[in-house]
């Protein structure tokens, strides 16, 4: 996410845990076990063959192990009188981990304080046989016990209903909810959240930090709503009927991704061009048509320079699009939400916002890490990749420039403040929005500027490049990082790491 100049969401789910019936048969039963039922492997590749068109790259390696990511199939019902939607969704989940997994927990969202709605299931079930469940975490997680427990390898299905609401805000930031027209709905269905060797991710970030933690994940998803609203969605939209009323059913798919984004406006305009190997779609008002077009071209331009030094975008598809989030952006798979300030009366930091936001289609969409515990990982990583693209575009001299304003200089401020913090710890121990700024993205960004002058510029992009190829899809933590990056530079990186990342001046983790 990028903000402010430095920086900067009653009704039913209906279907859930289904875990095969090899074991179960073995067992001498296939009767449903307070809701898991055992399971062997995930589906034949043919499940995901519909996907293929949005990938550039579709390889066998890679089809197993997308086979065993979590699957979505959402149908929901837009109602932008009542700023309400019903939904049903179908999910699949393979338990990746070495133990068994005894319960599921999915994701709310929009209960959180800073997104203001409210999103309610109103019921969960496996096979048609309902599941109990409990809200958790201030109603911002929905807690659904598995017995028998899931094991290693073993998939499961659900179903559930949900009912969303949202706020109609008159102006300022809006991540979540109405504003000026537009309608932006992340995470507007149940999430799962992740599960790794340390458990649940379950944190509650501050409002100044990015909210949403998920896996790679494959989306099929129905929606019914106004004819006159023009979607900027996740993914392709791959059909859409006209029905009586005024509306109309649009289907999209996406994957592998690690969210799945409603925006929409009434009176959006689409800009489209083709840029190393993927096809641009902008987004914008009318009144707003050439900061719409430069959006696009910067966002075609910064994803040529990313997939040189980085790798090959992977999707087929990239958006970019004006949203009410005044002159700040947010970053979503595929999808990069541009403030409309930006394509006004800020029209000069549009450049730097979109450069960064497509940034994060690899330190974000690709390679996903933790933002509540590790926020610095990618942000630094979108940060830094603009001195790629200034050094590539421009020169190494307004590379240099760009370092010394964005970074060095709130850097150094705020050492001369007494305000230099552990990039190491969660979100919510830098206080502020201005402090999370500083250290997140700018102490962040010189501690790869740091790594790139220390073992020379081609091996700074040897690294980046084998930890996209090694963690694409995947979720990293810095410790993934620093291996990379000591096996392919082959150097001690410790005191690097030691003085940037593990120690602040006058305080240590």
């Amino acid at each position: 996410m990028e903000r402010s100049g430095g920086h900067v969401t009653r009704r039913g789910l209906y279907s859930l845990l289904v875990i095969g019936v090899i074991l179960a048969a073995l067992m001498g039963t296939a009767a449903l076990l307070a809701g898991c039922r055992p399971a062997q492997s995930a589906a034949p590749p043919s499940a995901l063959e519909p996907y293929r068109p949005l990938l550039n790259t579709w390889e066998p390696e890679e089809v197993r192990y997308w086979e065993g990511l979590p699957r979505y199939t959402i149908t929901a019902t837009l109602n932008t009188a009542e700023r309400t939607l019903q939904g049903k969704m179908h999910l699949r989940f393979t338990n990746r981990e070495q133990s068994p997994i005894y319960e599921l927990y999915l994701r709310l969202y929009p209960n959180l304080p800073q997104y203001g709605g409210e999103l309610r299931v109103s019921g969960v079930w496996s096979a048609g046989s309902p599941l109990p469940f409990e809200y958790d975490r201030a109603d911002t997680a929905l807690k659904i016990p598995c017995t028998p427990p899931i094991q290693p390898g073993q998939w499961a299905e659900l179903d559930a209903a949900f009912t969303l609401s949202w706020p109609a805000v008159d102006e300022g930031w809006v991540l979540f909810g109405e504003s000026a027209g537009f309608l932006s709905l992340p995470y507007f269905y149940p999430t799962l959240a992740v599960h790794n060797g340390q458990g649940w991710h379950l944190d509650i970030p501050p409002a100044f930090a990015d909210a949403g933690f998920s896996e790679a994940a494959f989306y099929d998803v129905w929606l019914t709503l106004p004819t006159s609203l023009t979607l900027a969605g996740t993914g392709m939209q791959v059909e859409e009927q006209l029905q009586e009323g005024g509306v109309k059913q649009v289907h999209w798919r996406a994957g592998p991704v690690r969210d799945f984004v409603i925006l929409g406006h009434a009176r959006y305009q689409e800009l489209v061009r083709e840029a190393c190997g993927a096809r641009i779609h902008s987004f914008f008002l009318p009144e707003d048509r050439a900061a719409g077009q430069a959006a696009l071209d910067y966002a075609a331009s910064a994803l040529c320079v990313y997939s040189d030094a980085y790798g090959p975008y992977p999707f087929t598809v990239m958006t970019v699009a004006e949203a009410p989030l005044t002159f700040h952006g947010m970053e979503f798979s595929g999808l990069n939400l541009l403030g409309m300030d930006t394509y006004r009366s800020h029209r000069d930091e549009l450049r730097y916002l979109t450069i960064h936001e497509v940034a994060h289609q690899w330190w974000y969409a690709q390679v996903g890490n933790d933002p509540y515990n590790c926020a610095w990982l990618d942000e630094g990583l979108a940060e830094y990749s603009s001195y790629t693209y200034y050094a590539r575009v421009y020169g190494r001299e307004e590379a240099e420039r760009l370092r010394t304003l964005r970074w060095e200089g709130p850097y150094a401020y705020a050492r001369s403040q007494g305000q230099d913090k552990v990039l190491a710890q969660p979100a919510d121990q830098f206080v502020s929005q201005r402090l999370y700024e500083s250290m997140v993205y700018a102490k962040a960004a010189l501690f790869f500027d740091a790594l790139r002058r220390a073992v020379g510029d081609d091996v700074y992009y040897a690294i980046l490049q084998a930890y996209v190829r090694q963690y694409r899809f995947r979720i990293a933590a810095p410790a993934d990082f620093f291996q990379v990056a000591g096996e392919v530079s082959r150097r001690d990186l410790t005191p690097l790491i030691q003085q940037w990342v593990l120690t602040a001046e006058g305080a240590a983790p």
